[in-house]
């Protein structure tokens, strides 16, 4: 465990900032999860994503966020639906140019299949016909194309 799990677990807001700020998404979301399965009843980690995204919202951020509602927290009531609403702002405040835009894409996508359904669809259509456009070979799209996760 780092600093910000640390700093986290003190229920430290100015320390936890100073970590996080400094650490790149892949580790800020590894810490995070490693203090939520630590103390699940602990909502302090929100606190710490909410503040950096008032200070700078990223889709970086929100698809931290996406990512632990959909994994660490899919069982809490509303999780998915939370997941949602970071993977769509994910994508509004992207581009096609931001090497990590398809990923937000295919993060919508999760949600359109078993046992999400919450992106209908004909919405999700035209996100697989962009997905594969952008990224011919995606393993999600063509993997839920396989098994008749899209029809």
């Amino acid at each position: 465990m780092g600093k910000l799990y640390e700093a986290l677990k003190e229920n430290d807001l100015n320390k936890s900032l100073i970590y996080a700020r400094n650490i790149d998404y892949k580790e800020l979301f590894d810490e995070i999860c490693s203090y939520i399965n630590q103390d699940i009843n602990n909502l302090f980690w929100y606190t710490v994503l909410l503040k950096l995204l008032l200070e700078k919202e990223t889709p970086e951020l929100h698809e931290v966020l996406f990512n632990i509602f959909i994994t660490d927290l899919v069982y809490v009531d509303g999780a998915p639906q939370s997941a949602l609403f970071h993977a769509k702002r994910s994508i509004e405040l992207s581009n096609e140019k931001d090497p990590n835009y398809v990923q937000y894409l295919v993060n919508l996508l999760i949600l359109s299949v078993a046992p999400y359904h919450l992106v209908p669809q004909e919405k999700s259509k035209p996100i697989v016909q962009k997905v594969l456009k952008l990224d011919p070979n995606n393993e999600f799209v063509k993997n839920e194309m396989e098994f008749g996760g899209f029809h």
